[in-house]
Protein backbone atom coordinates (compact mmCIF):
# COMPACT_ATOMS: atom_id res chain seq x y z
CA UNK A 1 0.00 0.00 0.00
CA UNK A 2 1.32 3.44 -0.92
CA UNK A 3 1.98 5.79 1.97
CA UNK A 4 1.60 9.56 2.07
CA UNK A 5 4.35 12.02 2.94
CA UNK A 6 4.50 15.79 2.74
CA UNK A 7 6.48 17.79 0.19
CA UNK A 8 9.17 18.81 2.68
CA UNK A 9 9.73 15.17 3.67
CA UNK A 10 10.12 14.30 -0.01
CA UNK A 11 12.65 17.10 -0.56
CA UNK A 12 14.62 16.14 2.55
CA UNK A 13 14.60 12.46 1.58
CA UNK A 14 15.87 13.20 -1.92
CA UNK A 15 18.59 15.51 -0.57
CA UNK A 16 19.72 12.83 1.89
CA UNK A 17 19.77 10.16 -0.82
CA UNK A 18 22.16 12.36 -2.81
CA UNK A 19 24.65 12.23 0.10
CA UNK A 20 24.13 8.75 1.60
CA UNK A 21 23.38 5.23 0.44
CA UNK A 22 20.07 3.61 1.35
CA UNK A 23 21.91 1.15 3.60
CA UNK A 24 23.63 3.96 5.51
CA UNK A 25 20.34 5.82 5.90
CA UNK A 26 18.62 2.68 7.23
CA UNK A 27 21.52 2.06 9.63
CA UNK A 28 20.98 5.56 11.05
CA UNK A 29 17.26 4.86 11.45
CA UNK A 30 17.95 1.53 13.17
CA UNK A 31 20.50 3.19 15.47
CA UNK A 32 18.29 6.25 16.08
CA UNK A 33 21.14 8.41 14.77
CA UNK A 34 19.09 10.71 12.52
CA UNK A 35 20.22 13.98 14.12
CA UNK A 36 23.44 13.81 12.10
CA UNK A 37 21.45 14.15 8.86
CA UNK A 38 21.22 17.94 9.34
CA UNK A 39 25.04 18.06 9.35
CA UNK A 40 25.31 15.87 6.26
CA UNK A 41 22.72 17.89 4.33
CA UNK A 42 23.24 21.45 5.56
CA UNK A 43 20.69 22.95 3.14
CA UNK A 44 17.74 21.22 4.82
CA UNK A 45 16.72 21.08 8.51
CA UNK A 46 15.81 17.36 8.20
CA UNK A 47 13.27 17.67 11.01
CA UNK A 48 10.34 16.42 8.94
CA UNK A 49 12.34 13.44 7.74
CA UNK A 50 13.42 12.65 11.29
CA UNK A 51 9.74 12.60 12.30
CA UNK A 52 8.98 10.18 9.48
CA UNK A 53 11.88 7.97 10.58
CA UNK A 54 10.12 7.46 13.92
CA UNK A 55 7.89 5.01 11.98
CA UNK A 56 10.60 2.75 10.50
CA UNK A 57 8.30 0.72 8.24
CA UNK A 58 6.77 3.85 6.71
CA UNK A 59 10.23 5.35 6.35
CA UNK A 60 11.54 2.26 4.54
CA UNK A 61 8.61 2.42 2.13
CA UNK A 62 9.28 6.11 1.43
CA UNK A 63 12.97 5.37 0.94
CA UNK A 64 12.00 2.91 -1.81
CA UNK A 65 10.06 5.71 -3.54
CA UNK A 66 6.62 4.24 -2.86
CA UNK A 67 4.80 7.37 -1.71
CA UNK A 68 2.18 9.95 -2.57
CA UNK A 69 2.74 13.63 -1.77
CA UNK A 70 -0.07 14.93 0.45
CA UNK A 71 -0.17 18.53 -0.76
CA UNK A 72 1.69 18.86 -4.03
CA UNK A 73 1.92 22.24 -5.73
CA UNK A 74 2.80 22.76 -9.38
CA UNK A 75 6.23 24.23 -8.51
CA UNK A 76 6.74 21.34 -6.09
CA UNK A 77 5.90 18.82 -8.79
CA UNK A 78 8.29 20.51 -11.21
CA UNK A 79 11.07 20.41 -8.60
CA UNK A 80 10.42 16.73 -7.82
CA UNK A 81 10.55 15.81 -11.51
CA UNK A 82 13.97 17.45 -11.64
CA UNK A 83 15.34 16.11 -8.35
CA UNK A 84 13.83 12.64 -8.18
CA UNK A 85 13.77 11.72 -11.86
CA UNK A 86 16.69 13.88 -13.09
CA UNK A 87 14.46 15.47 -15.75
CA UNK A 88 15.15 18.90 -17.18
CA UNK A 89 12.48 21.57 -17.55
CA UNK A 90 12.04 22.75 -21.16
CA UNK A 91 13.77 19.58 -22.35
CA UNK A 92 11.88 16.64 -20.80
CA UNK A 93 8.78 18.63 -19.80
CA UNK A 94 7.21 22.07 -19.94
CA UNK A 95 5.40 24.02 -17.23
CA UNK A 96 2.35 26.17 -17.91
CA UNK A 97 0.32 28.16 -15.38
CA UNK A 98 -1.79 25.09 -14.59
CA UNK A 99 0.01 21.95 -15.78
CA UNK A 100 3.10 19.98 -16.63
CA UNK A 101 2.96 19.15 -20.34
CA UNK A 102 4.87 17.06 -22.87
CA UNK A 103 6.47 15.06 -20.06
CA UNK A 104 8.68 12.43 -21.63
CA UNK A 105 9.36 9.47 -19.33
CA UNK A 106 9.68 5.71 -19.55
CA UNK A 107 7.01 3.30 -18.27
CA UNK A 108 8.69 2.81 -14.88
CA UNK A 109 8.99 6.55 -14.32
CA UNK A 110 5.40 7.07 -15.42
CA UNK A 111 4.14 4.57 -12.85
CA UNK A 112 6.19 6.22 -10.07
CA UNK A 113 4.88 9.65 -11.07
CA UNK A 114 1.28 8.41 -11.11
CA UNK A 115 1.83 7.00 -7.61
CA UNK A 116 3.53 10.16 -6.36
CA UNK A 117 0.87 12.68 -7.39
CA UNK A 118 -2.20 12.75 -5.19
CA UNK A 119 -5.67 11.91 -6.41
CA UNK A 120 -6.41 15.59 -7.02
CA UNK A 121 -3.99 15.54 -9.99
CA UNK A 122 -4.90 14.09 -13.36
CA UNK A 123 -2.27 12.34 -15.48
CA UNK A 124 -3.15 11.99 -19.15
CA UNK A 125 -1.15 10.34 -21.93
CA UNK A 126 -0.78 12.07 -25.28
CA UNK A 127 1.41 11.38 -28.31
CA UNK A 128 3.79 14.14 -27.27
CA UNK A 129 4.03 12.87 -23.67
CA UNK A 130 2.17 13.03 -20.39
CA UNK A 131 0.15 15.97 -19.15
CA UNK A 132 -0.32 16.46 -15.42
CA UNK A 133 -2.86 18.96 -14.17
CA UNK A 134 -5.25 19.54 -11.28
Amino acid sequence: MTMTINLLQAYELLALQEKMTKDAILADVDGQNMVRWADIVADWPMEELQKLAQQPEDFKQALQGDYTISYLTLPGLSNLLQKRFKLTMNKHFFVTDTAITQLKVNATQEQKIRTMVASNWQVTSFEEGLSIHM
